[in-house]
């Protein structure tokens, strides 16, 4: 059991030491699917499903505050998650979502949505 979860934390290890990322949601994603995966408790190589629900929520608590506007209320305030032209689109879901709640709490938000 210990072995188990001990190679499955060594194999992301590996795999965020061997890749390279152009933006960090890509990482607070696998941080997610990591999180899910040792919340779930199986300590063996069994098959697991996760829902699209888990990892969205997962992501979301990751995520909340670095999409926060981070110095004034402009467009250009919010962290860029995207080399290319405009916004990543998760990060703008997540905008959306504090806008529409009208809260930069996350426990809040959650309560009204």
């Amino acid at each position: 059991m210990a072995e188990f979860q001990l190679n499955f934390l060594r194999r992301i290890q590996w795999l965020l030491a061997s890749s390279s990322y152009t933006s960090t949601y890509k990482f607070a994603l696998l941080m997610a699917m990591v999180n899910l995966s040792i919340e779930s408790g199986i300590n063996d190589d069994s098959e697991h499903s996760i829902s699209y629900e888990q990892l969205a929520e997962q992501f979301i608590q990751l995520y909340w505050i670095q999409a926060l506007p981070y110095s004034d209320q402009s467009s250009n305030s919010v962290l860029r998650q995207s080399s290319t032209t405009g916004q990543a689109s998760v990060i703008n879901s997540i905008l959306d979502l504090q806008h529409k709640t009208k809260t930069t709490s996350l426990a809040i938000a959650h309560t009204q949505n």
